[in-house]
């Protein structure tokens, strides 16, 4: 049920980032409240470690907003910690990576066919679907 959520939450990250360039808020809103109604009716836990996890999760990532000069979207970031709740670590590690890669191969075929410059912004909620469906479903 985990994974319906999370593809589902990020395939609509993905249309609203490729249409708008932006996570709404609202919608990092309703993946908490949904986690939220299934830790309340027992469907999954928050342990320890799990909460050590997500909050070293969230340091991480932030850190990497600043020290990348803002080149990801806070959305992004946003985003990334919101499925740290939903997925374990090891899922987490290879969605983020799947993602990196195929954003990178994506963005440097685009450099190299001149249809952007090291400025474009590109939406990264793609990616990061792709990296779910590569990690969650293959």
């Amino acid at each position: 049920m985990q994974n319906i959520i999370v593809l589902g939450m990020l395939t609509l990250a993905t249309w609203i980032d490729i249409k708008k360039k932006i996570i709404p808020n609202k919608l990092i809103i309703a993946g908490l409240m949904v986690w939220g109604m299934l830790l309340v009716v027992g469907y999954v836990e928050i342990t320890k470690a799990k909460a050590i996890e997500v909050a070293v999760i969230s340091m991480i990532v932030i850190a990497t907003y600043y020290l990348s000069k803002e080149s990801i979207g806070f959305g992004d970031i946003k985003l990334l910690v919101l499925l740290a709740l939903y997925l374990s670590l090891s899922e987490l590690i290879g969605v983020a990576l799947v993602a990196t890669i195929s954003c990178g191969i994506f963005s440097g075929i685009l450099l190299l066919l001149k249809k952007a410059d090291k400025k474009t912004a590109i939406p990264f909620a793609p990616f990061l679907l792709l990296g779910s469906i590569v990690v969650l479903l293959l």
